[in-house]
């Protein structure tokens, strides 16, 4: 059976101080960070599949939960 590295993905709402973000957590590396909401795209998952392809993670797939998101990767490395 294949090891994946899952990466959970979370929309966080603007406040008074800070804008929209999103919020890519790996448990694996216990590391997580915040990207800014990109309005060019259609969704939460979009915006973390483009900003971790363009960070050389291969995607494989994608889950959902009611609250967050999780992608797929084949990649292990610490996210930047």
């Amino acid at each position: 059976m294949q090891n994946l590295h899952i990466i959970k993905v979370k929309y966080i709402g603007p406040t008074d101080f800070d804008g929209t973000k999103i919020k890519l957590f790996s448990e694996r590396f216990n590391h997580s960070i915040k990207i800014p909401f990109d309005y060019k795209f259609n969704s939460t998952i979009d915006i973390a599949i483009d900003y971790l392809s363009n960070n050389n993670y291969n995607i494989i797939g994608i889950a959902d939960s009611k609250k967050s998101y999780f992608i797929i990767t084949d990649t292990f490395k610490p996210l930047k």
